[in-house]
């Protein structure tokens, strides 16, 4: 194919099946709604896929594969487009974790399992703060709470005091370069 105008259709996946990209290609602006194939394509300069859109859908995701999103990744990368290389890298982790069996590979499973829910291959920022939270809680309940009943008295439950004074402690836990004695001792 060389210097033509491929229409994309909306409405089925788009395949491309022994085609021979000789010169540069510019999917710029593209929807491929349905999914996109180009397993057996051959690519033979650039490839542009800047502002494409749709290949994040479910319907999407379920009809393209692994390698067309490493293809789309690496023209990415080419291009110095990190973070839309990103955005696929991601998108191609998922498609990975699916090919994964438990039964052929346990260890790559987990990993694979522990990155996708601690943040969804890097394109969630939440979990992790969720998870950080959790780490600084839990390390407040380990170190504190054989002495919970000699700190605190009932009139600081009644004014909250006990409640401030756990999540000041709870956040100076969660900061990796905490200096505070007793968490350097434990």
């Amino acid at each position: 194919v060389s210097k033509a105008n491929v229409v994309l259709w909306k409405k089925k996946k788009t395949v491309f099946k022994y085609v021979t990209f000789s010169e540069l290609v510019q999917f710029r602006g593209a929807s491929f709604l349905n999914g996109l194939n180009l397993d057996k394509t051959n690519i033979e300069n650039e490839m542009n896929f800047y502002n494409v859109n749709g290949l994040e859908a479910v319907q999407s995701k379920n009809e393209t594969s692994q390698e067309t999103y490493r293809i789309i990744k690496h023209s990415c990368e080419s291009n110095n487009s990190r973070i839309d290389a990103n955005k696929y890298h991601a998108l191609e982790l998922e498609k990975k974790k699916e090919s994964i069996k438990f039964i052929d590979n346990e260890l790559d499973w987990i990993i694979f399992q522990g990155n996708y829910l601690a943040s969804r291959f890097g394109t969630n920022y939440i979990y992790p703060l969720i998870g950080i939270l959790i780490v600084g809680f839990l390390t407040l309940i380990v170190l504190h709470h054989a002495r919970l009943p000699e700190l605190y008295n009932p009139i600081d439950l009644i004014n909250g005091k006990v409640f401030w004074s756990g999540i000041d402690k709870a956040f100076e836990y969660m900061y990796i370069l905490n200096k505070d004695k007793h968490f350097e001792d434990y």
